[in-house]
């Protein structure tokens, strides 16, 4: 864990959501007015970086949903042996760390931790890969040195399979 940081747990009415501030106004909105609505009505899953001087304040977080995407989506090495049908995918809907967090890693320890979940989750209903939408070039810069790579259906759409994520945590 990163120095400063006391857990990464799925956000709760408790949680201080008012003073994130990633520098991003979509991002900081989506913590401030839909993420504990999103997370309570089963459409994605937040998990929320608190810090340890306040547990209850925000200082990352993720959220995580499934999607499917359709086989011409993804690269040759992806393809091969899959049905021509849409594979099931865990979608990482958004990840963004407060500014006072910056440059200090946790970007990369929010995006293990999302791992982590995945692969919990792909041993009772089947993941083909990680699917995110990145929503500028500096995101997608920080996907990709995180071994992501674009899907034939857009510039900013990324994956990682699987199979990726399991050889990390080898």
């Amino acid at each position: 864990m990163i120095p400063g940081i006391r857990a990464i747990e799925l956000i709760t009415k408790a949680h201080n959501r008012s003073d994130f501030n990633c520098g991003k106004p979509q991002l900081n909105d989506y913590l401030k007015t839909q993420a504990r609505y999103r997370n309570k009505k089963d459409i994605t899953r937040i998990f929320v970086a608190v810090s340890d001087d306040n547990s209850n304040r925000i200082v990352g977080y993720y959220g995580l949903t499934s999607t499917s995407i359709a086989t011409s989506e993804l690269s040759d090495k992806m393809i091969k042996g899959l049905p021509r049908y849409p594979i099931t995918c865990a979608l990482l809907a958004r990840l963004a760390v407060d500014v006072s967090f910056h440059n200090k890693g946790l970007g990369g320890v929010l995006l293990a931790h999302a791992w982590r979940n995945v692969l919990e989750v792909s041993k009772k209903l089947a993941i083909k890969s990680m699917i995110v939408d990145a929503k500028d070039q500096e995101a997608k810069t920080f996907y990709l040195h995180h071994g992501f790579i674009q899907l034939t259906s857009g510039p900013m759409r990324l994956a990682l399979s699987i199979d990726d994520i399991r050889k990390f945590f080898r």
